[in-house]
């Protein structure tokens, strides 16, 4: 009898719920797509792969984003956690750092990725463009939609590994 095997899922969001219209719209402009996505990795890698993004979470971040935080966090009064601080995808994937640091980016996202797989895991997305009718769009069906959809398409995945 085989024995079954677990994954962890890490799962974020990506787009914006709320309506879109147009970029030139005053007000619903901000994403014309919503999705989830994420990785999966076998249990027993969850903690060597945390240690492998934490240590290059520091070393891209060290210049000038880390001390920035350290500062900001010191000026409120708060206490600073390397390990719970992050940099939003949005900011670290903005079209003036892709522009300015191509070959940066490219090859740290790379570096995660062949983590990743070679680990034993995947990375998986779905996403859907949003209804334009204002009147029609549903932030709450938007987001149910594509949470429905990743649980089928990685319980499809894990039924067919025995996991």
């Amino acid at each position: 009898m085989s024995h079954s095997r677990t994954y962890i899922v890490y799962l974020d969001e990506f787009g914006h719920v709320g309506p879109y219209i147009s970029v030139d719209h005053p007000t619903h402009k901000t994403h014309p797509v919503f999705g989830l996505g994420g990785f999966v990795l076998p249990i027993e890698e969850v903690r060597p792969f945390s240690s492998f993004f934490f240590n290059l979470k520091q070393h891209l971040f060290e210049k000038y984003d880390i001390p920035q935080a350290r500062k900001q966090a010191k000026e409120q009064g708060e206490t600073f956690k390397l390990s719970t601080w992050e940099k939003k995808g949005s900011k670290q994937y903005s079209v003036a750092n892709l522009r300015n640091y191509t070959k940066h980016i490219t090859r740290s996202t790379n570096r995660i990725i062949n983590q990743i797989t070679e680990r034993g895991g995947f990375l998986f997305y779905v996403g859907e463009a949003k209804q334009k009718d204002i009147a029609k769009h549903d932030a709450q069906r938007v987001y149910l939609s594509s949470l429905r959809e990743i649980i089928k398409r990685l319980d499809d995945e894990f039924k067919n590994q025995n996991a």
